[in-house]
């Protein structure tokens, strides 16, 4: 199956799987659909405004489903699918931080990265929560230290999607804690999909950037590149 996740940003879930539906045709009347979908195998493709594509394998064994209910264009999702940055190297993590790295295990890592993404609620408008990972047997994994670092960044939501943003989008990790951001820039209250979270996390980043290069506030990013003022997202004149 092919489930498009959202037409704009090209978000399409192509998966293997099993499961029974009852499809309902009237000749008058809506459309129904009940039953759920297993998903065994497949992947999420991210694509990221047409710029970066880049796949999330959905992982086997991991309950996940697509389910309707009637409406089929009101689903209920359970999935999740993983990223694998390469060849990412810590130091630029921990470059900003106290950090004790006596073996040097942390300071030397250099591999894959791990971006899991774990979807749930409504197909259309799904929440989605990530965490970090390493391949089994990595030493980074029974790194103490670095455990702790990382469950700092799980504890931050605006810090966890700013590491997985440049994860994603340049296969590095951010220095941690700077561009912290602020309220006061551009958030979409109608975020839906990864591509759409990332899209979002990049115009904050960018606007953070362009507030420490101007001292300016007002100065705002969006991804086609453009400035303006924020003043006119709160539809007052920006003079």
């Amino acid at each position: 199956v092919s489930v498009i996740l959202d037409e704009l940003t090209g978000d399409i879930i192509e998966a293997t799987g099993n499961g029974r539906l009852l499809i309902k045709i009237p000749a008058k009347g809506d459309v129904t659909m009940n039953g759920r979908y297993n998903i065994e195998q497949g992947n999420y493709n991210f694509n990221f405004q047409s710029l970066v594509k880049k796949p999330f394998e959905l992982l086997p064994e991991q309950n996940s489903y697509i389910e309707w209910n009637g409406n089929p264009f009101d689903a209920s999702i359970k999935i999740t699918a993983r990223y694998t940055a390469k060849n990412v190297t810590l130091g630029d993590l921990i470059s900003s931080t106290p950090f004790s790295d006596p073996t040097g295990t942390v300071q030397g890592y250099r591999g894959d990265v791990y971006v899991i993404a774990d979807l749930t609620g409504k197909l259309s408008k799904p929440d989605i929560h990530f965490k970090l990972d390493f391949p089994e047997g990595s030493a980074i994994r029974s790194n103490d230290n670095f455990n702790r670092l990382l469950a700092k960044i799980s504890s931050d939501e605006n810090e966890m999607l700013k590491q997985v943003t440049w994860l994603i989008v340049f296969d590095s990790f951010s220095p941690y804690g700077e561009i912290a951001g602020s309220s006061t820039f551009v958030q979409s209250a109608g975020i839906n999909t990864i591509s759409q979270k990332i899209a979002g996390e990049v115009n904050r980043i960018v606007s953070d950037f362009l507030y420490k290069l101007t001292g300016d506030k007002s100065l705002q990013f969006d991804i086609g590149t453009k400035t303006y003022s924020s003043y006119s997202l709160n539809g007052t004149s920006s003079g």
